[in-house]
């Protein structure tokens, strides 16, 4: 039966890590540098085929970049426009408080002079009142029938319903009473 002890594990730890680091140097160190060839060769065709292709492709990248400007035209305009959009702001912002101030200025004023009573409503005319008033004016203005006339007793046969002969005939203004003058000259 054999007793390890502290120092004799760590002497066969130290062994197994220097003997696993020795491995490991021997086959990453070929891979690490097969991959640097790799790489370097790569570059280099990449180098070697960046102009023609960069040629190649440059109405793409113009293109690219001309939708981009599209894109951003809006937020461009944007930037420099700032200084107008803040004057406007601040032009609307004080339009709207002086209107407001106005306003209430001049509420206060109209109440303080008593410029809001409403004024006393005139009653109306009815359709009945109209046609008495109308009635009666007419009968102010209308010369007495006696003053101009000689008065005749009536008999039974001349009084008639109708009052066609009281009312006094005013010639009839419209349309089919006008006279259509007619050009002579035309040009046909």
């Amino acid at each position: 039966m054999s007793t390890n002890t502290p120092l004799d594990d760590h002497q066969q730890m130290h062994a197994a890590l220097a003997w696993s680091l020795t491995i490991a140097w021997w086959t990453v160190y070929p891979v690490g540098i097969i991959l640097w060839h790799l790489a370097w060769t790569v570059v280099f065709l990449f180098k070697l085929l960046y102009w023609p292709v960069a040629f190649l492709l440059q109405p793409v990248f113009y293109l690219g970049r001309f939708m981009v400007a599209c894109l951003a035209l809006p937020y461009t305009l944007a930037v420099r426009l700032e200084t107008i959009y803040i004057y406007l702001g601040i032009a609307a912002i004080v339009g709207v408080l002086g209107g407001l101030t106005g306003r209430g200025v001049y509420s206060i004023l109209r109440k303080l002079l008593s410029l809001d009573k409403k004024p006393v409503a005139t009653p109306r005319r009815s359709v009945k009142q109209y046609r008495e008033e109308k009635r009666q004016k007419k009968l102010r203005d209308e010369p007495l029938l006696a003053s101009s006339q000689t008065a005749r007793p009536l008999s039974p046969g001349s009084v008639s319903m109708s009052d066609n002969g009281a009312r006094r005939s005013r010639p009839q203004r419209g349309l089919l009473n006008q006279i259509i003058h007619e050009e002579d000259d035309s040009e046909f």
